[in-house]
């Protein structure tokens, strides 16, 4: 796969442009309010760094109404490209409420899985002391399933048609068989494709110290913060458009 070719093509493309600002606007909006939220609970240990906590209880509701749609639109819109990738379209979708269906139809998969990862952590906290190396061995083997659980849920965003199949663990067994070299070499291109701007990032947020004047240092960190999530977004996209060549490769051959 070429990381490169494919981030090109998502910023290409009639209106892509009026697209990627509708993005970074609704993320740049989720990311602060969210980040209010948070600030809310974590008091001046955390004002300190990222903003201040609304001042009252209202604006901390609206905050988290907001900031809890924005983040269920933003899971709606990833899988509505992911469905949109099967036809090779690897531009964003148009901004619409589109995506809200989106989520309503991955939801119940998500849930089902979220239920075996969570039987399978607390089996392991029954299993292992939690100083055994065991246990340590057994969460690790347990996050390694986690891209395959999500080539899994891209897998049934082909068509959302809900079978025995999108449930049954042992199809991951099947997954896992047929697609993890392939996984692997895609992680190892989006980590080294991620490389140069993590630098950045980090090098914003170390040197924002630099900055005297309190509000511009604060406007510096959310800024970089924002821009770091619609990034990440974009990587998540070009993961994605990786992830449905390999199903197209491996599973649906």
């Amino acid at each position: 796969m070429n990381i490169l070719k494919h981030i090109k093509g998502i910023y290409q493309g009639k209106n892509n442009l009026s697209n990627h600002i509708s993005l970074f606007s609704i993320l740049g909006i989720m990311t602060i309010v969210l980040n209010n939220y948070i600030a809310s609970n974590l008091s001046s240990m955390y004002a300190s760094y990222f903003g201040f906590a609304p001042a009252t209880n209202l604006e901390v509701y609206i905050d988290v109404i907001v900031g809890v749609m924005l983040l269920i639109f933003s899971i709606g819109y990833f899988y509505e490209f992911v469905n949109n990738s099967y036809s090779e379209v690897d531009k964003l979708p148009e901004v619409s409420l589109k995506p809200y269906c989106y989520f309503l139809k991955i939801l119940p998969i998500v849930l089902m899985w979220l239920n075996y990862i969570t039987f399978l952590a607390l089996l392991g906290f029954n299993m292992f002391k939690f100083d055994s190396p065991m246990f340590a061995v057994y969460y690790a083997l347990l996050f390694c399933l986690i891209p395959f659980i999500d080539i899994f849920l891209m897998f049934y965003a082909k068509d959302f048609k809900f079978t025995f199949d999108a449930i049954n663990p042992l199809k991951l067994v099947k997954i896992i068989d047929k697609t993890f070299s392939s996984v692997i070499l895609l992680l190892v291109k989006i980590f080294i494709t991620a490389i140069i701007p993590i630098c950045i990032i980090y090098l914003s947020f170390r040197y924002s110290v630099l900055i005297k004047n309190s509000f511009v240092q604060l406007g510096l960190r959310l800024g970089t913060v924002c821009v770091s999530v619609y990034f990440f977004n974009i990587l998540r996209y070009t993961y994605s458009i990786g992830c449905v060549e390999i199903i197209k490769n491996k599973l649906l051959e």
